[in-house]
């Protein structure tokens, strides 16, 4: 299971009452995307000379996701 499916899942879960259809699920994974790209970028920007560590475990986190 991929983690926006967990992500999907757990939503589900909290708002089992409400519906969540097969478009709002690919509207939410765009947004995600859209996201990590943008942190992603960010990133890149980031003088990371004094926390090398804090910039590695980012990056690491990103590209699981």
């Amino acid at each position: 299971m991929s983690k926006i499916e967990t992500l999907m899942n757990l939503l589900n879960k909290k708002y089992g009452s409400k519906t969540i259809t097969e478009g709002s699920k690919d509207k939410i994974r765009e947004i995600v995307k859209q996201e990590i790209g943008r942190v992603i970028e960010s990133l890149k920007e980031v003088d990371d000379s004094d926390n090398p560590m804090t910039f590695e475990s980012l990056r690491k986190v990103i590209e699981r996701k």
